[in-house]
């Protein structure tokens, strides 16, 4: 029997062959030799100390698990939780050091790549870039239409990535809390009696999430006096969503609608019309918080 083996987001980095990719052999990749052999070193530990853990605690799970020892496979999950944890951030430190370090474009190329997979919910494209991108591959755009739409990429820019930053460092500090929520509520089936009603307060991360909404949103719209109506209604995420299939169907079924569209409005973060994992779990543990506190949800 082993623990879980469920990755706390930021483990999997591999900062080195992300700086293989972005950074040549020259005179900047001699410069961050240093860097990369202290990161080397310094990963190599946190790696060690977590593969002694796991060795450590399959045993012991075991006899927890028989016992039905409750208490103690959560101090066992905890426990998990500083040595992952201690692995992402020496990840995270040495990312966030060569972003200081390194000039464009291997900065924001670096950054593009860990992105991908760490907080990819947050750097994804969201509504307005998806479709300001659209927007610029239309074929029956004139040049001053196209200045314009390039001229407000740079205008909206900062504001959503200031926001992202937020989010970003958001998700950070609250990872190791709910990889561990994540875990106890799995190792809960495994412990007859065991009845895991906990919930995590997503709160700030869905304040960020509907600050964020709200500026796509203003910054897609400005799109529209640029286009024209007609062109504008083409572009994906242009408008919001309904709530309603007309008078189609049942009550019943008009009010699930409407209840979905409203939950999709809130907790979807990049505007796509749909709620991924992120997202999902982020709604689950904000509804639940929400049961527990005695309000309505939507």
């Amino acid at each position: 029997i082993q623990t879980q083996r469920g990755r706390l987001e930021g483990e999997r980095m591999d900062l080195i062959a992300l700086l293989d990719q972005q950074v040549p052999p020259g005179e900047l990749r001699t410069a961050l030799q240093p860097t990369v052999e202290s990161y080397a070193i310094r990963l190599d530990a946190a790696l060690a100390a977590r593969e002694r853990f796991e060795l450590e605690a399959a045993p012991v799970v075991s006899e927890v698990l028989r016992a039905g020892n409750w208490d103690r496979m959560r101090a066992i999950v905890e426990q998990e939780a500083v040595v992952r944890t201690g692995v992402r951030d020496v990840n995270l430190a040495v990312f966030d050091a060569l972003l200081e370090s390194l000039p464009e474009p291997s900065r924001s190329g670096l950054a593009a790549e860990v992105h991908r997979t760490f907080n990819a919910t947050v750097w994804g494209k969201g509504r307005f870039d998806r479709a300001l991108d659209a927007a610029l591959e239309r074929e029956d755009l004139t040049d001053s239409e196209r200045t314009s739409l390039e001229a407000l990429r740079v205008q909206c820019a900062p504001g959503i990535d200031a926001i992202r930053q937020r989010q970003d460092a958001a998700l950070r500090s609250q990872g190791p809390a709910r990889w561990t929520f994540e875990q106890l509520r799995l190792w809960s089936g495994a412990f007859p009696g065991v009845r895991f009603d906990e919930t995590i307060d997503s709160g700030g991360i869905t304040d960020l999430t509907g600050e964020r909404q709200e500026v796509e949103l203003a910054c897609t719209q400005q799109i529209k006096p640029i286009l024209g109506d007609e062109r504008y209604a083409e572009l994906p995420g242009a408008a919001r969503p309904s709530g309603r299939r007309g008078r189609e169907g049942s009550d019943r079924r008009s009010e699930a609608e409407r209840r979905r569209q409203e939950l999709y409005k809130e907790f979807d973060s990049d505007g796509d019309g749909r709620l991924n994992s992120d997202e999902r779990r982020v709604m689950r543990d904000e509804l639940l918080r929400r049961q527990r506190e005695g309000k309505s949800s939507p």
